[in-house]
This record gives C-alpha cells, structure tokens and sequence, in this order.
C-alpha cells in the first residue's frame, strides 16, 4: 500500500515538461502551415503580431534571436493554445505507453477545452485545424524519437560471434 501512494505521490515528478522557448517557436510553425493559408483577415490579425510589437507574455527572445527574417509571430492567444496542446500532450506521452488505441484515447482528451483563438466565424474550424495538424507532428516527432532510441539500443547490444 505504501508504495503505490509513494508512485502516486511522485507522479508530478516523472513527467516531462517542453521548454517555453521551444513552444513559442513551434507555435509559430504552426501558424505558417495552418494559420498563414487561411482567406480570413481577422483570423490571420488575431493570430500573428509583427515582430516589434509581440508581448512580453510570451517567451519570444529565442525566436527574435534566431529570426533571419522569416518566422512569424503568434499572438498571445495562439501560443496559449498550443503551449495548451503542448503540456496535454506532453503529460499524457509521459504517463501512458503509446499505442493505437491510446493515441486516439490522447487525442479526444487534448481537444476539449482550449483556448479559442481566430475570428467568431472560424473559430471552432480554425482550432480544429490546429489541433489536428499540431497533435498528428507532434505524436510523428515523438514515434520519430522512440524508434531512433530503439534503433540505438540494437547497435549497442554485443552480437555474440557465430563460428
């Protein structure tokens, strides 16, 4: 019994957090793949900020460092959205083995619930857009990793000698 509230206990310890800097950067990735296409004014100006007035909300100094002038800017509540995105999923790739049926189990719960962002008209079409396409590059990066792990941890393993 005792061990099992220990594990309880540290549960907020073993999971993996992403970097601030990283998310900012990473949403505006999204922002150009999903965002930047859209017809909507209003959606693309609630979305995207010019690079000299981004707010000090966000973590935006890595990304104006190493701007050579063709990143964008998300808005506050862009970046509030995948950093939402971001931590679910994050927490979730932590604390479950990732298999089909999980994955699809993770994706319903990192959908509901998040921050609203673009105009009232495309709202809820523009999120799931971005919901979408964040969730399916972001579960792609991470098999992408857990394979080259596993690959690593083959060539480690001593062949023995055949004769």
């Amino acid at each position: 019994m005792d061990a099992v509230e220990v594990a309880v206990d540290h549960a907020d310890y073993v999971e993996k957090r992403s970097d601030p800097r990283f998310v900012y950067y990473i949403a505006g990735y999204v922002a150009r793949k999903r965002i930047l296409s859209t017809n909507c004014t209003a959606c693309r100006d609630a979305c995207f900020v010019p690079k000299d007035s981004v707010s000090g909300e966000v973590p935006a100094d890595a990304s104006k460092e190493w701007d050579l002038g063709g990143l964008l800017y998300p808005a506050v509540s862009l970046y509030h959205l995948i950093e939402c995105l971001e931590s679910r999923l994050t927490r979730e790739f932590s604390r479950t083995n990732l298999h089909s049926k999980a994955a699809l189990s993770i994706l319903g719960k990192v959908s509901t619930n998040v921050p609203q962002i673009g105009c009232v008209d495309h709202c809820q079409e523009l999120i799931r857009s971005v919901v979408r396409f964040f969730s399916l590059t972001r579960i792609h990066f991470l098999l992408r990793g857990l394979n080259q792990e596993m690959n690593d941890k083959k060539v480690k393993r001593i062949k023995p000698c055949v004769m």
